[in-house]
């Protein structure tokens, strides 16, 4: 009798200490993550026993594109980055003209309640009669994405044209050289302010107006003949440059 209850004893130990083997096995091992629903489970058919490889979560709700802004805006490999710069009086000069008054000094006007600096800008007609000069205005709406890809730059062969806002407000412009077709890799862009005008130079490529603050007026003027010869335009596919915008 009392070997038998010895045995007995010695059994229950035995699966008492089995069950805590068990126990302390489980803790150790990873317990298996479980899978979103929605998610796909990848992983080679028939290898690993069909133990699938960590899941492919579906993207966070309302999520549209991870990257960081300056990874959105990055152009294509095709294109090139053109960073636009506080528009300069020299650094325009070989597209145009700024006008904005000069460091030089004023002459007084007005019987003395005005300042007035001249010759600012020149106004080139190389059509003589032919050409008649012409105002008109233009009403831009804003560009509201964070870049500009340049797909249409037109020119103007015979005539200088003049932009000048009429509210506060910054605007865009974006010019280059070329002859028959643009020069891609002359391209520059300005960042101009409403209290500025600028110019185009006859046969200078440029970008149409773009408004970067909000809808912006501009008095246009520009030297027109009834043949229609001074307005060449073309569209560049693929875009040769993305500009990338700041906002204020």
């Amino acid at each position: 009798m009392a070997k038998a209850r010895r045995r007995a004893r010695r059994a229950r130990i035995q699966i008492v200490g089995a069950d805590e083997r068990k126990k302390d096995a489980s803790e150790r091992l990873p317990l298996p993550l479980p899978v979103p629903s929605g998610a796909t489970v990848r992983g080679a058919k028939g290898v690993g026993m069909g133990k699938p490889s960590s899941p492919t979560l579906p993207a966070a709700p309302g999520r549209v594109d991870a990257r960081p802004a300056d990874a959105r805006c990055s152009p294509p490999a095709a294109m090139r980055t053109l960073t636009p710069e506080p528009i300069d009086r020299d650094a325009y000069a070989p597209f145009g003209a700024l006008i904005a008054p000069p460091h030089a000094p004023a002459r007084a006007a007005n019987h003395g309640t005005a300042a007035a600096w001249d010759d600012l800008a020149r106004l080139s007609n190389l059509r003589g009669d032919g050409a008649r000069p012409t105002v008109s205005l233009f009403r831009c709406a804003p560009h509201r994405e964070p870049t500009l890809d340049v797909r249409w730059l037109e020119r103007h062969p015979c005539s200088t044209q003049m932009f000048v806002p009429m509210r506060p407000g910054r605007y865009l412009v974006v010019v280059g050289h070329g002859g028959e077709s643009p020069d891609p890799a002359s391209l520059r862009a300005f960042v101009v302010e409403g209290s500025q005008a600028i110019t185009y130079e006859p046969g200078i490529w440029h970008h149409p107006m773009v408004a970067l603050d909000g809808p912006l007026d501009f008095v246009n003027f520009l030297f027109v003949g009834d043949d229609g010869r001074d307005c060449h335009e073309i569209q560049l596919d693929p875009p040769p440059v993305r500009v990338p915008l700041a906002r204020p």
